[in-house]
């Protein structure tokens, strides 16, 4: 790590929880209903709780995303960033309400024991926190080749299984660095909203801030700051967390898949092996004999969600595996955007680090994670699909 250590601990300073500005109205949009299947699960009676029992580890399946910033002036420090926040996410959520919406068992009668995210207005937890160490500059350079250090910078409570309902499913972050740096860090869950649509979010989220911030509609002494908070009979910190020393278990590859009308058709379990086998060989991971294949329906906005335990293909369909130069490319995060997320006028990130978090049972038992988020582009009648996979490392 060139001669840079890393912080023993990040402090938690500060948790609230943001919702939208308006109540979401009644409608298809309130419920995504996940539909699981385990392996060689069938109609007996076990084959639902079979179905469930699978499901139940990919509540803390995740992505992570970390943006640092300088900050831009005086004014921009990481307590202003996340009032900004505070007071922006409430009108990006009220256009974006499955953002805020709690995981539950569906209720009794037609799908009973399946899952689904219920839209009710629960919110976005808004975390504050202090890097009391290290400059930005100095913990960047120390994790450049260590990116799961990184966990710390993206709070996340793992979904309580029984009583799903109070664990939040969204997490955003503002870590505030020695000096002038700051970072931003997001955990969604992937049964909340697939990698694509919460990057949507993030942009509207910061549109809606950067233009609030233009027209000068935030308070200059927010109530929602965090230093409000601070008084000399509490104590400074939540709670410390330390940073992990463990290696990275898991890397991911992202690709991309073109086609043209009818994606029920697409053959998605020979796409996902053909993508495992590329990802294996790009990242000397671990080959993989099961994979969690999630498949997210809808065109941009997160609907319903299939969740299904496969069988890796020793031998992919030779259609797809042929083509696959053609008809899978492989491909980054980079150019969704992202990295033109500017919180003020022209103050765009120095860095952004993407993290598919999947099960850590997944990585004990050599399985993979394939997510094929929903389309995201239509060019004259081609559709363009995501799909990430994400495999153990050796």
């Amino acid at each position: 790590m060139a001669g840079r250590i890393l912080p023993k601990e990040l402090h938690i300073e500060g948790i609230q929880t943001t919702v939208p500005c308006r109540v979401t109205e009644p409608g298809a949009r309130r419920l995504r209903h996940i539909t699981a299947a385990a392996a060689n699960a069938n109609a007996n009676a076990n084959a639902n709780a079979n179905a469930n029992a699978y499901a139940a580890p990919l509540f803390q399946s995740r992505l992570r995303i970390v943006l640092y910033y300088r900050s831009a002036g005086k004014e921009e420090s990481a307590w202003t960033v996340a009032a900004w926040m505070k007071e922006s996410l409430g009108t990006a959520l009220a256009e974006m309400p499955e953002l805020a919406g709690r995981l539950r068992r569906a209720g009794v009668g037609e799908g009973e024991g399946e899952w689904e995210v219920k839209l009710n207005d629960a919110g976005v937890r808004i975390v504050h926190a202090a890097v009391t160490e290290v400059s930005m500059a100095e913990f960047l350079e120390a994790v450049a080749a260590e990116a799961d250090k990184e966990e710390p910078l993206a709070y996340w409570v793992d979904v309580d299984g029984e009583s799903p309902e109070y664990s939040a499913l969204l997490y955003m972050q503002v870590t505030q660095f020695q000096g002038d740096g700051y970072a931003i860090g997001i955990s969604c869950s992937l049964l909340l909203a697939d990698p694509l649509f919460l990057i949507q979010f993030l942009k509207s989220s910061v549109e809606t801030q950067t233009k609030m911030l233009g027209q000068g509609l935030f308070m200059k002494n927010s109530i929602f700051h965090f230093g409000h908070y601070q008084t000399p009979t509490r104590p400074k910190y939540l709670k410390s967390i330390p940073f992990d020393s463990g290696a990275a278990s898991t890397a991911t590859i992202l690709f991309k898949i073109s086609y043209n009308e009818g994606r029920n058709e697409l053959p998605y379990k020979a796409i996902a092996s053909s993508c495992l086998k590329e990802a294996t060989e790009r990242v000397n991971g671990k080959v993989v004999d099961k994979f969690c294949l999630m498949i997210n329906y809808g065109n941009g906005v997160p609907k319903d969600l299939r969740i299904e335990s496969c069988t890796r293909v020793e031998e992919p369909s030779p259609a797809i595996d042929l083509q696959l130069d053609n008809f899978i490319k492989v491909v980054q995060w980079d150019p969704f955007g992202i990295k033109e997320l500017a919180l003020t006028q022209g103050n765009k990130p120095v860095h952004v680090s993407y993290h598919m978090v999947s099960p850590s049972s997944f990585s004990s038992n050599n399985e993979g994670l394939v997510v094929l988020m929903s389309p995201y582009k239509d060019i004259k009648g081609v559709f363009e699909m995501m799909i990430s996979v994400t495999i153990p490392k050796k």
